[in-house]
This record gives structure tokens, C-alpha cells and sequence, in this order.
């Protein structure tokens, strides 16, 4: 037991990050947690007090756009100072969010990390036809999922951004609802499996105990 408390300790102390992993930016306390935008957007983006994923009550951020066509075309939304940090180091696989497609264009989504000199972004884009209503996607920042200095971005991320574009030849007119932006791994999931994992090895050792036993 004085093992597992040590291993639930380590888990526990550490430097304080900016990027607490598990978080989650759902945005029901009226504000839009640091988020702002770039260009013609509102600045902050505005939230929305109704009519999120949850359906009514639900809060969400809401940001609109125009730009050119293209993926990537045009910045949505951006920089808030919590979600930056070293991802490498806190295990961040991926970032999660709920996003509905408002205007009239299919947008092509796609995160796009920077640090001191450096940037990377998802090389797929996820894809949000017009009209799409909330769609729970995720963009993955394994490091074969990115194209740029990934290894060097992840390992000090200072600036994330989320840009919107369109694969048609045509501008891009967006109203963007996003909410519950999500750092995943979350810290519940990996201590479950850790304590699962702990079990599964203390139920080896009591079999093997117990085979020794009756021999």
C-alpha cells in the first residue's frame, strides 16, 4: 500500500503549469475564459447563453469570421494563456472540443500550435459541413499527425490557434460555436488505468503466491 500512496504522490506533485491536463474550457461562468480572436472577429468572441451541445441552458462560445478559401484560410480563434505549456512533458495527446458549422460554407478545421520561433498544425483538417449542428471532433497531436518542427512546438507550446477555411474556391463566411475544449489525456483516466493496472499486477502476484502455496 505504501507503494501505491508513493506512486499517487508522484502523480500528484509538480511544478505548476499553465496547462493543467484534463481541463476543460466549457465556458458556463459567462466568459470566455481568455480566448480572443484575430481580424474581423468579436473580440472576445461572444458567448452564447443558450442552445450549446446540452441543448438549452448551455452555454458556448461563438466566433465569426470571413476570409479567403483554402485550408487554414482565415484565424478564428486563439490564444488563451491556460492551454499553453509543455505538452510533451504532460502526456497531451490530442485536444478535444464541440463545434457546430453556422454559416453557409463546409469548413476545413485545423489547430495550429507555435513556439519561440517555431509552429506546427494538424496536417488533416476536420471537416464541418454547413448546418452540421454539434459535432464532438479531436485534433491529434501525435507528432506524425503535424506538419512543421512538431517535436519542437509540443515540447513549449506559447500560441495555439484554431483556423477555419474551405475547400471550395470561394471566400468563407463562418459562425463558429465552440465549447468544451478539452486537454486530453485526462488526469482521472490516467490514474484509473494506473490504478488498474496496479490491481491487475497485485492480482498476479496473489496467483502466483497461491500456486507456490500448494506446491
Amino acid at each position: 500500500m505504501s507503494g501505491a500512496l508513493s506512486a499517487l504522490s508522484v502523480f500528484c506533485v509538480g511544478p505548476a503549469l499553465a496547462l493543467n491536463v484534463g481541463m476543460v474550457d466549457t465556458f458556463q461562468d459567462g466568459s470566455t475564459n481568455g480566448w480572443d480572436t484575430g481580424g474581423p472577429s468579436p473580440n472576445p468572441p461572444v458567448n452564447q447563453a443558450t442552445g450549446g451541445p446540452a441543448g438549452a441552458g448551455d452555454k458556448f462560445m461563438l466566433a465569426t469570421a470571413s476570409g479567403v478559401h483554402g485550408p487554414g484560410g482565415k484565424l478564428v480563434v486563439f490564444n488563451a494563456a491556460q492551454w499553453l505549456g509543455n505538452y510533451t512533458a504532460l502526456g497531451l495527446t490530442s485536444i478535444t472540443m464541440d463545434v457546430d458549422n453556422f454559416g453557409a460554407s463546409a469548413l476545413d478545421l485545423r489547430l495550429q500550435l507555435f513556439s519561440s520561433g517555431a509552429t506546427a498544425y494538424t496536417t488533416t483538417a476536420v471537416v464541418l459541413p454547413a448546418g452540421s449542428g454539434w459535432q464532438h471532433v479531436s485534433f491529434s497531436l501525435l507528432p506524425a499527425a503535424l506538419t512543421g518542427s512538431a517535436a519542437l512546438v509540443l515540447g513549449g507550446v506559447t500560441e495555439l490557434r484554431l483556423y477555419h477555411g474551405t475547400s471550395a474556391a470561394v471566400d468563407v463566411a463562418a459562425t463558429l460555436g465552440i465549447d468544451n475544449i478539452a486537454a486530453v489525456p485526462e488526469p482521472g483516466r490516467a490514474l484509473s488505468l494506473g490504478v488498474g493496472v496496479g490491481l491487475l499486477t497485485l492480482a498476479g502476484i496473489t496467483r502466483r503466491r497461491l500456486r507456490t502455496d500448494r506446491c
